[in-house]
């Protein structure tokens, strides 16, 4: 496993896209080292850069160690370099400690996005997964 990637929406356990995880490593929940926003996209949310005079907030999410396999179809599912972008960022763990790892930042216009606190919750419903999984051709 080369790489270190920290997941926030539905990669995580329990959604729709966790499966392009199967190979990874598990390495714990954690939440990131710098503040940023959630917001609500469609059906999935996207991080991204603290906003204007906004203070942003520590993003939850979970850690894994991936190989280089599943960071392509990573890239491949965000759009990476497109709709987001993978950027290292600084990962709290849960059960301590710091490490580096790669979170995907979303790019798209966000204006009139809102922010949605620090996690993804479940209350997500699953027709708004399966509209994801399709809008991403899965």
């Amino acid at each position: 496993m080369n790489h270190v990637v920290f997941v926030y929406g539905t990669l995580k356990r329990d959604f729709g896209n966790h499966r392009i995880l199967a190979r990874a490593t598990f390495l714990g929940n954690g939440k990131t080292g710098q503040p940023f926003e959630l917001v609500r996209l469609w059906g999935f949310p996207g991080m991204i850069r603290v906003r204007g005079d906004r203070t942003g907030t520590a993003v939850r999410g979970e850690v894994y160690a991936v190989d280089d396999r599943t960071l392509a179809d990573l890239d491949h599912l965000e759009s990476n370099g497109a709709l987001y972008q993978r950027a290292q960022t600084p990962i709290i763990l849960e059960s301590g400690g710091t490490l580096t790892a790669w979170a995907y930042l979303y790019l798209g216009d966000t204006t009139t996005k809102p922010a949605i606190g620090d996690t993804w919750q479940h209350h997500v419903t699953d027709r708004e997964r399966v509209q994801h999984h399709n809008s991403n051709g899965g």
